[in-house]
């Protein structure tokens, strides 16, 4: 056991999951891959409530409802209590409530959707396709964050999107196997067409689908970007892979 001595400057990190379960390991698989150790003790701290009763975001974010922020609340409170110094947020439709998660807890809450604006940035895109779920998008969380550095979105078409929300809880929210993605690669095509240099992949099922079921554009994946944050931030190197 580490005592806090010999702890020093490293943080332990709280994952609010559950939104959804898989979303939520495959953070907990990143931060553990990307995380530069050679031994089970070189590897980050991290908690995890996976509570995957938390109501959909999506849906009250479009009923106009704060449903799910108790849930998340509760969470983050529970996650402070067994020791978390920096707290994830594994869904990108729940950074609606964002703020007033900051307002409420003590300790500091990494900002997914602002990490990822600013890496694509740094990338020097310039237009980009938004793939996420409705409700990120009827709150424009991503572009709000990527006008602060005058980037540019493609948006699917009422068609395309619909495809997306089906390949999110058709496909990966219901354990699906397999998934015809015919319908929505047309649609990334389309986008693409329209200038979309990459695709930001907004919600965190989306990096699971297109390595689920083979998806081949290219993409950029903010639940990375996350990660390599709150490595960072708890005080750990990143590995190069």
């Amino acid at each position: 056991m580490v005592s806090e001595t010999e702890k020093g400057d490293k943080k332990t990190l709280g994952i609010i999951g559950g939104m959804g379960p898989l979303a939520t390991a495959d953070l907990f698989y990143k931060l553990i891959l990307l995380t530069s150790a050679d031994t089970d003790e070189g590897h980050i701290h991290i908690v995890i409530d996976n509570n995957p009763k938390i109501p959909d975001r999506t849906k009250a974010v479009l009923d106009g409802s704060d449903a799910p922020f108790a849930y998340i609340l509760k969470a983050a409170q529970k996650l402070e209590h067994m020791g978390a110094d920096i707290l994830l947020l594994p869904c990108n439709t729940t950074h609606i409530f964002y703020q007033r998660l900051c307002e409420s807890v003590h300790v500091p809450v990494i900002n997914m959707i602002e990490e990822a604006a600013k890496q694509v940035a740094a990338m020097k895109f310039g237009k980009v396709g938004l793939l996420a779920t409705s409700g990120t998008l009827y709150a424009k969380l991503y572009e709000n964050a990527l006008g602060e550095y005058d980037i540019e979105t493609v948006l699917p078409s009422a068609r395309g999107q619909a495809d997306v929300m089906a390949l999110i809880y058709n496909g990966v929210k219901a354990g699906a196997d397999t998934f015809d993605t015919a319908a929505l690669n047309e649609e990334l095509r389309r986008m693409m067409a329209k200038g979309a240099e990459t695709f930001i992949l907004g919600c965190t099922e989306l990096p699971v689908a297109f390595q689920k079921y083979g998806i081949a554009f290219p993409f950029v994946d903010p639940g990375v970007i996350l990660a390599k944050a709150a490595i960072i931030q708890a005080g750990y190197p990143i590995k190069t892979i």
